[in-house]
Order: C-alpha cells, then structure tokens, then sequence
C-alpha cells in the first residue's frame, strides 16, 4: 500500500468517527477538500472511497428507517391536548425516543417532560427499541414526581403495545396520542 493510500484511510477513519452518518459521496468531498488543501490538482472518486470504506469496513451509521412503527390499532389513542390550557406541573407529560449515535450502533433515549415546566422528569439510554425500557422510565418518573393527569407520545410501537397501556391504566393516567408520522416536537426540542 502507498503512503498516499495510507494516508487517505487514516483521513477517512478519522472522519468517521466525528461524523458516523457520512457516507461514501459526503467521505468523498470530505477527502477531497481536505487534501486539496496541500495539493490543489488531488482528485480522489466515490468509487476508490467505496472500495477503501469497505477495505476498512467503515460503513455510514444511521438510524433503520421506521423507528416508529405503528402498533397494534387497538392501543391507539386520540390527541387530548388540543387546545388544552395546561395550567401546572404533572397536569401533563411527553414522551419521546431519540437516538444517540455510537461508534458501533446507537443507543436510545428514553425521556419524559412535564409539559408546563418544561422539566425533565425522567430519562434513560438503553441498547434497543421496547416497551419495558418506556415503562421503567415512567416507573421512575412516577416515583420521583407522582403520576400525570395526561400522557402525550408519538404511536410508536413502545406506546402502542398492551403493556404501555396497562402501566398507564395502573396510574390512572390519561393516554394521548400524536397522530401518526407526527414527532413530539416539544421533547425533542430539548433533547438536541
């Protein structure tokens, strides 16, 4: 292998571990601009930048698409937060997942907000998608805060499922549900 090759990889691993979503055509102009610097004729095409992302098994991460997938239609809920005055805290809460990308996959995060004060009233980072990691997320909000009146999520499979429910029932929390392909705007604009 050439020093010039060498050098490339090294640039590409470097790279990737500041930006795991880029991939072979984003590497590509990233390697190009940055060698360019030095020598302005440099040209480097995504099929070479294919083939050593693929030497070093340097694969773009990004979350599978459908995160969100709807759940069983019996255990969706109508949105019970229009026009609604929400007046103090636990009178209603937010849920939401986020990820966090990783060197080797993701980790997912879990929260809840108290709509009113905009406090995080709980929060958790787990490996994979399921309706227990939401539950002892609530489990724990509950026990530091009490229980909401309402309970607002997307219609993700966690809070479409049997389980979700019955937690939510065991509290006497009311269920509210975004409409589908809707996100949770509010949380999410406290998680970034």
């Amino acid at each position: 292998m050439d020093s010039e090759t060498h050098e490339i990889m090294k640039f590409i691993d470097k790279e990737h571990m500041e930006f795991l979503g880029k991939g072979v055509v984003g590497m590509k102009d990233s390697v190009n601009a940055h060698f360019q610097k030095e020598d302005p004729t440099f040209r480097i095409g995504e099929r070479r930048v294919r083939r050593l992302m693929r030497m070093m098994n340097i694969h773009a991460s990004y979350p599978s698409p459908r995160l969100n997938t709807l759940g069983s239609a019996t255990y969706v809920y109508p949105y019970l937060l229009r026009k609604m005055n929400i007046e103090r805290p636990n009178q209603v809460w937010s849920t939401d997942i986020g990820y966090i990308p990783m060197g080797k996959g993701f980790l997912y995060l879990y929260a809840i907000i108290d709509v009113h004060s905009r406090y995080i009233v709980s929060w958790g980072l787990y490996s994979t998608l399921e309706a227990s990691n939401a539950i002892e997320v609530l489990e724990r909000a509950i026990r530091r805060h009490g229980a909401p009146e309402i309970l607002n999520s997307d219609q993700g499979s966690q809070y479409t499922c049997k389980e979700w429910e019955e937690a939510l029932e065991r509290y006497g929390i009311k269920i509210s549900m975004d409409g589908r392909g809707r996100c949770n705007r509010l949380l999410l604009s406290f998680l970034q």
